[in-house]
């Protein structure tokens, strides 16, 4: 439609040139450039548009403003950036397909504080792209067990060390993201080293227990520290009884995990008392033990007489 005006503005004063109230299709783009001033000023109470066009979001960005949204805004892309719901937990004992109360279906941010150890299976509620951060503040110790059969499938870990359960001691912190079908660590810091409890049957001389005790009281430190995929062993051990005159004393790795098998690891970091002679040692590792052997010659046997000090680090499966 198109109007032609064949008079003065001065004669148009006032009078109705056309009506275009009615309702109209737009099927073509339309740009309106107008001033805000009369006549074309939108009347007061005039209807508008009630809804936003998803399209024009597309490629574009929702700036941050101190209002809120009146009524839903649905989503169907990627919203930049993330946010944590941290919870405090003190749960104890063995946890399969946990699911602490509080935790929502989201990024958790889970501060532990447990008075015992706690062995975790399996964590409930995990979709695609779903974080999981533990930190523990406590003084126990968590671990979290590698495809245990324990918990449901899709709540498993998958974690960097496969032969034993991760460690989180005090002041140590690992981090998960669910991949759609397991919880896949992405990142793990064991924080303290852990002591381990005294058992005799963690020494043994060429495989027989009998030829080296180790006593309470002979052991003054034997503590680990898992790091990616090694592990950090300390030992130190004070009047033992040795018998047989073996060629190696036998020492259970921590914490279960197992040695590398690609080859015998040896670290020459170690130091031996042999019964009265000082000795340079050597300690290699395999499978799940660290071995001791003094340098050209066995063990020499004694009561109350041999020492040992070591610190070495193994690649661990």
């Amino acid at each position: 439609m198109s109007i032609s005006v064949l008079n003065t503005d001065a004669g148009l004063s006032g009078k109705t040139i056309a009506n275009l109230e009615d309702a109209q299709n737009v099927t073509g783009l339309k740009s309106f450039n107008r001033s805000p001033n009369a006549p074309f000023a939108v009347q007061a109470a005039s209807a508008v548009v009630p809804n936003l066009i998803a399209e024009s979001l597309s490629g574009g960005s929702v700036a941050a403003t101190t209002g809120t949204f009146s009524s839903t805004l649905a989503v169907t892309g990627v919203i930049t950036g993330r946010t944590y719901t941290p919870y405090t937990n003190t749960e104890t004992g063995s946890k399969n397909n946990w699911a602490p109360t509080g935790i929502i279906v989201g990024n958790n941010y889970i501060q532990w504080s447990g008075a015992s150890d706690l062995t975790v299976t399996g964590f409930s509620g995990g979709s695609v792209g779903q974080t999981l951060t533990f930190h523990n503040s406590g003084s126990s110790v968590a671990r979290f067990a590698h495809a245990s059969g324990s918990s449901t499938a899709a709540n498993t870990f998958y974690n960097t060390v496969t032969s034993s359960s991760t460690p989180v001691a005090a002041g140590g912190h690992a981090t998960w993201v669910h991949n759609g079908a397991v919880w896949v660590m992405v990142e793990h810091t064991q924080g303290a080293a852990i002591t381990v409890a005294h058992s005799d049957a963690n020494f043994s001389a060429d495989g027989v227990d009998a030829d080296w005790a180790v006593a309470v009281g002979d052991q003054a430190a034997f503590f680990y520290t898992v790091e990616n995929r090694t592990i950090r062993v300390t030992l130190q051990l004070a009047t033992t009884t040795v018998a047989s005159t073996p060629a190696a004393l036998n020492v259970v790795v921590p914490g279960g995990f197992s040695l590398a098998v690609t080859a015998t690891q040896y670290v020459s970091v170690a130091y031996g008392n042999d019964n009265g002679t000082v000795r340079d040692c050597i300690a290699y590792g395999t499978g799940t033990n660290i071995y001791l052997i003094v340098v050209g010659t066995t063990w020499a046997n004694s009561t109350d007489g041999t020492f040992i000090y070591f610190c070495g680090t193994f690649d661990i499966t």
